[in-house]
């Protein structure tokens, strides 16, 4: 569905100049979320100022403006980090969809107008009601890898019954998307047929990009809908069937899950179909005006529904702010009220009083409208209740007794911060985000040696603390797989990000602090497991990696490496130390201590001294064993430095990942006669560093600069940077002057040549459509001089 409405705030865009585009409207934080309360379709670009990269893709956006206001989208761009941090976005320019309040981020090359183009008119963003989109099978695919559930209608655009067909199934196109079910179809046959349908009309409902078959009547549009929803996942109850309840429950956060479809297919009557008006009456929907982004509808969980036709559990998706400020934070005091009443208002002023005692401290204190939060269920309003976690500690005594609260408020704080708090995956990683120093304890239910470790490690919480080390525990096996963990209990030391496993007793509690002031004053190496060292040899280029044993000589050799870590770092050269007899002999070492080196994977042993620090770390940093064969070397600046000392010539490609559309082509150009180079004496690497670059006059990428003389001369290419026989011929030149080509010369400069001479010889060739030309061109070399 498609919507094409054109909207009314923020849609006067003014042109600019000699229609070189469309202003895109500048607004604030508070306007931003005003606009989305209003507009359906609002696509924000999020920009910082003094930012050149944000220029450009204004520009990128100013000329896709009109094209993208024809499908009824409101192009604005906003510069408030705390708008931006809001709806997720941390980096600078970005990309957003808002689609009723719900967004969608681009992720693509913000300079490239075609592909925003394609993201700002995909069938995700555009949604007409009560009609399914036809889609191309490009589309299809881009809907099929970004949606968990898509539901296609394959018809035969020449057969009346396949159109008839499909006229009716229109009418369950809303319930397929209350549910989060993009329905599209396609008259595509071979396409369909690709996909195992051989009838038309078909129906087939991609799960998680696995396509799903439907066998049934096609004609039957409530079986096609009952069958759809039960492939996504999403329960569809018998008539008369009521919500389970639970009294002693303060919190409840319906869910619908995936693995938890009913086992027959039901009917469900489209709601095109309905008349009975009882079954508008399930679902309350929460008022605009009270939310910034806004909420998928989700029924009460003790409403029960009144209308005759089965009941449709709703799925939830993203929770509000102020209910994931409930659940996941730490200390929350939540004041839930039904009417702002005189009694309300009287407790709510007596609450600001209290919070005035907690200034500066770890908690925060809410007023709510129990409608704006129908993911909770309290028990009663009005109500006050302490969140830990989620957790509820319900208030049962007087709410107009101001120090009384305050009393308990403070009771109820320090009682939490005097335990290790326990958060989940995505806690612990957004802790990670914003600390340097983090310290994981990882236990498991109805473990004896966890529950007694944990005791003994509260003692320490607070000097963890005082050093600047957040500390926290955690029960959740993705987390514990994450890092290879399978016995418990366990201690992970985070140092920006980077783990370390704790190898000793985790009840020694004395023990593990003078470990950990350890791991954050010296120059330590962290110690990994056999399924971490697995992830970090793809996720690192360079890893080194120390193979050891509880022996005298491990603890000797790890002091050598320990004053070589930081050097070898300087080099991008990433070290770890393992314990793992299996893996020690895998690599080679039958009789740890050793140390091997992974280079993209690739595996090389040190045969040298383990007790000369100098002699592993020249082996560690050596350019012939950091090189990795068949593609040019990246180096960083240090790596520069030590290449140049080392080579009388050296060719660089300064270049960027990042913001250099023409460095990959170069690059490649670069690798086809890399082989050529390296047998000429001409090592070529590529480096980022535009710092660095600047230092040879090089100011825009990509840029070949050859250097002669060990790095005295530096001269910089200025042919074409897409002709790598060109650049070859001017390499060797460059490496020896004497063996002159032949000048290549063209345009303004070939005719100034001409007429400067007395006689000119001039070689007409092609790159591209001549085989003989260089072969000529070689033989003409030959007799320049």
């Amino acid at each position: 569905m498609i919507r094409l409405a054109l909207l009314g705030l923020l849609a006067c865009m003014a042109s600019m100049g000699e229609g070189l585009g469309v202003e895109v409207e500048d607004v604030t934080g508070r306007q931003l979320e005003a606009a989305l309360e209003t507009e359906n379709l609002l696509g924000v670009m999020f920009y910082s100022k003094n930012c050149k990269t944000c220029d450009r893709v204004l520009s990128v956006l100013e000329r896709v403006g009109e094209e993208v206001a024809t499908n009824g989208i409101t192009l604005v761009r906003v510069n408030d980090k705390k708008a931006a941090k809001t709806h997720a976005i941390r980096n600078f320019p970005a990309l957003s969809l808002f689609k009723m309040g719900e967004a969608l981020h681009y992720e693509g090359d913000l300079t490239d107008a075609d592909a925003i183009l394609d993201f700002l008119s995909s069938p995700e963003a555009l949604d007409v009601p009560g009609q399914i989109e036809d889609v191309t099978a490009s589309q299809l695919e881009v809907l099929v890898q970004h949606q968990n559930f898509v539901a296609v209608f394959f018809y035969d655009a020449d057969d009346k019954t396949s159109l008839d067909c499909l006229s009716a199934l229109e009418s369950i196109d809303d319930d397929l998307d209350e549910h989060k079910i993009p329905a599209v179809k396609m008259s595509d046959t071979s396409e369909a047929r690709q996909y195992g349908v051989k009838t038309f009309p078909s129906i087939i409902v991609f799960v998680k990009k696995i396509p799903e078959l439907y066998q049934g009547d096609v004609t039957d549009e409530a079986a096609v809908l009952g069958w759809a929803l039960t492939q996504a996942g999403i329960k569809v109850e018998s008539e008369g069937d009521e919500d389970e309840e639970d009294d002693n429950d303060i919190l409840s956060f319906p869910s619908a899950s995936a693995e938890k479809a009913a086992p027959a297919t039901p009917k469900v009557v489209p709601k095109a179909a309905k008349t009975e008006p009882e079954a508008k009456k399930a679902v309350k929907k929460p008022t605009a005006a009270k939310e910034a982004v806004k909420e998928p509808e989700v029924p009460k969980v003790k409403e029960k529904l009144k209308a005759e036709q089965p009941k449709v559990e709703e799925p939830v998706d993203e929770l509000s702010e102020t209910v994931d400020t409930i659940k996941n934070d730490n200390n929350v005091v939540v004041f839930f009220y039904e009417t702002m009443d005189k009694i309300s208002k009287k407790i709510i002023n007596g609450l600001d009083k209290v919070e005035g005692n907690f200034i500066g401290k770890d908690i925060q204190f809410l007023a709510v409208d129990i409608d704006e939060v129908p993911d909770i269920e309290v028990a009663s309003v009005p109500s006050l209740i302490y969140f830990k976690n989620g957790e509820p500690v319900v208030y049962e005594e007087n709410l107009m007794n101001e120090e009384a609260i305050r009393e308990w408020v403070d009771e109820e704080l320090k009682s939490n911060l005097d335990v290790i708090e326990d958060l989940n995956t995505e806690q612990i990683h957004e802790l990670m985000d914003e600390n340097e120093y983090v310290m994981v304890y990882l236990y498991e239910s109805d473990c004896e040696a966890c529950d007694e470790a944990i005791k003994q490690l509260e003692q320490i919480d607070d000097d963890a603390d005082a050093v600047g080390v957040k500390f926290v525990k955690t029960d959740e096996a993705e987390f514990a797989a994450e890092y290879g963990i399978e016995s418990f209990p366990a201690i992970l030391y985070f140092e920006n990000k980077q783990p370390s496993i704790y190898d000793g007793d985790a009840a020694e509690e004395t023990e593990l602090l003078t470990w950990l002031l350890y791991q954050m004053k010296e120059d330590t190496i962290e110690n990994i497991n056999r399924e971490l060292l697995i992830k970090m040899i793809d996720e690192f280029e360079f890893l080194a990696v120390y193979f050891y044993e509880d022996n005298e000589d491990s603890v000797k050799v790890l002091r050598h490496l320990e004053l070589i870590d930081d050097e070898a770092s300087q080099y991008g050269v990433r070290m770890v130390k393992l314990d793992d007899p299996l893996m020690s002999k895998k690599y080679g070492h039958r009789a740890p201590p050793g140390l091997g080196f992974f280079r993209k994977g690739n595996y090389v042993k040190f045969d040298g001294d383990l007790f000369d620090d100098e002699e592993m770390l020249d082996w560690l940093t050596d350019p012939a064993v950091m090189e990795i064969s068949d593609q040019i070397e990246k180096v960083n600046k240090k790596m520069f430095e030590k290449l140049i000392t080392r080579n009388e010539f050296l060719t660089v490609l300064f270049y960027s990942d990042t913001d250099c559309k023409q460095c990959e082509g170069v690059l490649q150009e670069l690798e086809n006669i890399d082989d050529d180079a390296e047998t000429a004496g001409i090592p070529i690497v590529k480096l980022e560093d535009k710092e660095l670059a600047k230092t040879v006059g090089v100011f825009a990428l990509p840029a070949v600069v050859f250097f002669r003389n060990f790095g005295e001369e530096a001269v910089i290419y200025t042919g074409d940077l897409k002709r790598e026989e060109s650049i070859l011929e001017w390499l060797m030149v460059q490496k020896d002057p004497s063996n002159d080509a032949i000048e290549e010369l063209e345009g303004d400069e070939l005719r100034k040549s001409v007429g400067s001479s007395d006689a000119v010889a001039v070689f007409i060739y092609s790159h591209e459509e001549c085989e003989n030309c260089l072969e000529t061109l070689t033989e003409l070399e030959n007799i320049d001089d």
